[in-house]
């Protein structure tokens, strides 16, 4: 089905295309857009987004993205796969954006072709699912989305996963009460060097399955005073958690030992197993002062 675009953009708008795609499921398909020369000067009424937007799989043949960063997001309610798989956009800085009705940000940006995103200051506190929102995206180098508003969100399963060029990651005051599943999380973020995770409160999270696994060039964690493993009761919610990581500093191998001393619920076979899975962390554990706190606790044969 086709609609005109002047039911949704203001006529001052200069596009080559007039008109869009609605698919089969309702979503607002705006990939014509990602070809269209947009101009929009400060004095022109932005675009106003409806509830389901997807630029998924576009080619953007234009540089200019002003009219995407400004548009009206205020009734947007999904942005799953929102810019996934698309190619030639490189930066967009979406802080501006009024989400305060958006649910769903799964696979929002997944496998694109971006460097850079700036989704800073979202009021984010109906989003509840953030899987796969950057999965993939191999081309990521900045990530900056502080003083995120939230505390409905219950999945972060793949949320970086396989983001092999992410150096920045800016996560300031995330809320992460509610979530319950931060599997797979960081996989193979290889080219991170250091994490802020002390706004992460984990005391809702059951599985933290492989959730730094193969980030290799990790060298400093700052877990916080909230980072609780509590909810893990098998050797799968921690299977291969740390396995790939080996050059950490001390004071991050410290505070990872009191992490791990939260596992209370997790039988002493799948805290040893653990240790084993991570040469590096079981022959670092054996050096700290606090070794007998392991011992204590069934993480290591006494």
């Amino acid at each position: 089905m086709k609609l005109s675009l002047s039911k949704f953009i203001n006529k001052t708008i200069k596009v080559l295309k007039d008109e869009i795609n609605i698919t089969e499921n309702g979503i607002y398909d705006v990939s014509d857009y990602a070809k269209a020369n947009v101009s929009i000067s400060s004095q022109e009424t932005p675009i106003v987004f409806p509830s389901n937007i997807s630029f998924g799989n576009s080619d953007f043949t234009s540089t200019n993205t002003k009219w995407i960063e400004n548009a009206d997001a205020s009734n947007v309610i999904s942005l799953q796969n929102a810019f996934g798989y698309t190619t030639n956009l490189e930066k967009l800085d979406l802080s501006k954006w009024n989400t305060n009705k958006v649910t769903n940000v799964s696979y929002m940006f997944t496998r694109s072709s971006l460097k850079e995103i700036n989704i800073s200051g979202w009021n984010a506190e109906k989003i509840t699912n953030a899987s796969y929102m950057c999965g993939n995206s191999s081309s990521l180098n900045t990530l900056k989305m502080n003083g995120w508003s939230v505390s409905g969100i219950t999945t972060m399963s793949n949320m970086f996963s396989g983001c092999t060029n992410l150096s920045i990651l800016e996560m300031n005051d995330l809320d992460t009460s509610h979530v319950t599943n931060m599997e797979n999380c960081f996989f193979s973020c290889s080219n991170l060097t250091s994490l802020d995770l002390s706004s992460f409160d984990t005391s809702s999270v059951s599985s933290f399955y492989q959730m730094f696994v193969y980030c290799s060039s990790l060298t400093h964690i700052n877990f916080g005073t909230k980072f609780n493993m509590g909810k893990c009761t098998n050797l799968n919610s921690v299977r291969g958690m740390f396995t790939g990581i080996t050059k950490l500093d001390d004071e991050t191998w410290n505070s990872l030992l009191n992490v791990l001393l939260t596992a209370t619920s997790l039988p002493s076979d799948a805290k040893r197993l653990t240790l084993m899975m991570s040469t590096a962390m079981a022959e670092k554990c054996s050096t700290l002062s606090n070794w007998s706190a392991l011992e204590a606790a069934g993480w290591v044969k006494s």
